[in-house]
């Protein structure tokens, strides 16, 4: 993890082909705005944040943000203990660039909906760990025939 003022955190991602932007802040937070192409995943959210990052990519390299710096780089530190090797902190500073303002989707649906990945992500390790009812698991858990097939 490096700590990165904006300027710094603003030119290494606008150099990094390979960059993705992570903003951890609250479904609230988020109403005020969110950087331009920004993946939101709620820290706050407990497992299913953890459950989320084990999602991503882990060879992307990661620019997170936060208000203040302080959850965004907690969220780098979990990541790094992930296994992720390339996060970046935007450190303590407001951000002053553009901002594109988010979709008008309540707090609540996108709580609902982290909550919902998170029991999907669960269904899918009891699937793969061989506990369970495997039919009634593999039927909620896995995607269509189509998908699978796409892939």
């Amino acid at each position: 993890m490096a700590d990165l003022t904006q300027e710094e955190w603003t030119k290494q991602l606008n150099e990094d082909p390979n960059g993705v932007v992570l903003d951890v802040r609250t479904p609230e937070e988020i109403e005020e705005g969110i950087i331009k192409n920004a993946m939101q995943i709620d820290i706050y959210t407990g497992q299913a944040f953890v459950d989320s990052l084990n999602d991503l990519d882990k060879s992307k390299n990661y620019y997170v943000y936060c208000r203040s710096g302080n959850r965004s780089g907690q969220a780098c530190a979990i990541m790094n203990s992930l296994g992720f090797e390339n996060t970046f902190n935007l450190q303590g500073v407001s951000w002053s660039g553009k901002v594109t303002l988010a979709d008008p989707l309540p707090p609540s649906f996108l709580n609902l909906f982290f909550r919902l990945r998170s029991y999907i992500s669960r269904c899918k390790k009891l699937c793969c760990t061989g506990s369970g009812n495997h039919s009634f698991f593999l039927s909620m858990c896995s995607p269509p025939q189509a998908v699978r097939q796409s892939r």
